[in-house]
């Protein structure tokens, strides 16, 4: 789908994710725990994950979107 980043502004792309992902954390406690996300929760756990390894959605995108196709979606999202 259809992936950007506030580290890349104004550049988007296709990028393949799972659907459903569980990720293992700790929370500010240092306790485990896992959580699942689903679709865009899923996407965003993997976008962010990724970061932490210094990878960037452009390395993993399918391809990029070209300044036209951006507008079109940014119109076609009411914004």
């Amino acid at each position: 789908g259809p992936e950007g980043c506030l580290s890349l502004p104004d550049e988007w792309g296709e990028v393949t994710r799972p659907m459903k992902v569980t990720v293992k954390a700790q929370n500010r406690k240092g306790k485990w725990f896992e959580m699942t996300g689903e679709e865009l929760c899923a996407r965003a756990f993997c976008h962010e994950i990724d970061h932490l390894h210094g990878v960037v959605f452009t390395d993993k995108t399918n391809r990029m979107y070209t300044p036209e196709e951006v507008e079109a979606m940014k119109e076609n999202n009411g914004g």
